[in-house]
């Protein structure tokens, strides 16, 4: 039987291997738009601006506090606080950015053009879903005013401390890597770790260094409560070893150190606040109680700084 003739169609491509390029994909912070502002200058605007722009002039006439207020109050709306949080402050950084170059949302969806048509699908998308990734983060969504104030807690008042605990801090830091999640098993081997420091904390205090000492301490709070969001600890380890360092840090006479009682107290109420592992719970309560009538009041007048911001 005579074989059938192949049609062009069912010619074996001998290129099939060789896949077209597959299109890069787009990040919220990758350039999307370019408008000319006044005297030659530019506004350069990027994914994100677009979809937020988009989803207020669809949703809100062009309106992002209403937006932003959708964000906030929408039940469901997003899957976790961080991803509204991050949002909203880049929805109030484009609100900033449009209102010093007199745009509003609508002309950048005029000025995308077919873009605007394209990313419409997408930008509804981005508005219901969490954003975890960092490489996804715009500088607004990145440093958010929690992030802020939760740096500057641990260690914002660091340059007013007789000895800096700065240095301490990246000794110590230097023993964990960054991108590395301990498990609860590898916990312990960390415990030791960190009470080898206290150790050597309590011999600054018996050789009469203690501003050394509270330094070192410092620091080394500081590095355990960013230890803490990457390793697990059900055992209670790396806790009970905080517990050990945190007390011999609230005892250390503050005469001996030099510090100024405002900046000491200012400092330990912000780490209270921030530090959100329950770590200083057991030690805290007697500690005030202990305080004298001038720092107690300073600590009340701090504590309504705080209620007030």
């Amino acid at each position: 039987m005579p074989k059938k003739k192949r049609s062009a169609a069912n010619l074996p491509n001998h290129e099939a291997g060789s896949e077209a390029p597959k299109k890069p994909t787009i990040l919220g912070t990758d350039d999307a738009v370019t408008l000319p502002i006044v005297q030659g200058t530019s506004l350069h605007l990027s994914y994100w601006d677009l979809w937020f722009a988009l989803v207020a002039v669809m949703m809100h006439d062009g309106d992002l506090d209403r937006l932003a207020n959708r964000i906030k109050e929408e039940k469901g709306f997003f899957y976790d606080r961080r991803s509204i949080e991050r949002k909203r402050c880049h929805i109030r950084d484009l609100k900033r950015r449009l209102d010093e170059a007199s745009i509003i949302p609508a002309d950048i969806v005029l000025a995308a053009g077919d873009l605007a048509k394209t990313e419409k699908r997408r930008a509804l998308k981005k508005m219901s879903e969490s954003i975890h990734r960092e490489r996804e983060f715009s500088e607004p969504m990145r440093n958010t005013p929690r992030k802020r104030r939760f740096d500057h807690a641990l260690r914002g008042y660091w340059d007013m401390f007789p000895v800096s605990p700065k240095s301490f801090a990246k000794t110590i830091g230097a023993h964990f890597r960054s991108k590395t999640f301990y498990s609860k098993n590898a916990s312990f081997g960390i415990a030791r770790t960190l009470e080898g420091y206290v150790e050597e904390a309590k011999k600054l205090l018996g050789a009469g260094k203690a501003a050394q000492a509270q330094a070192l301490l410092r620091g080394w709070m500081t590095v355990i409560i960013e230890l803490m969001a990457k390793a697990d600890d059900s055992f209670g380890s790396i806790g009970m070893s905080f517990d050990e360092g945190f007390k011999t840090y609230l005892k250390i006479p503050l005469d001996q150190t030099g510090i100024d009682e405002r900046v000491f107290f200012t400092d330990l109420l912000d780490f209270l606040i921030w530090e959100d592992y329950g770590l200083t719970d057991k030690w805290i309560e007697g500690y005030f109680r202990g305080l004298s009538e001038g720092q107690a009041d300073h600590c009340r007048e701090d504590h309504w700084r705080h209620v007030s911001t």
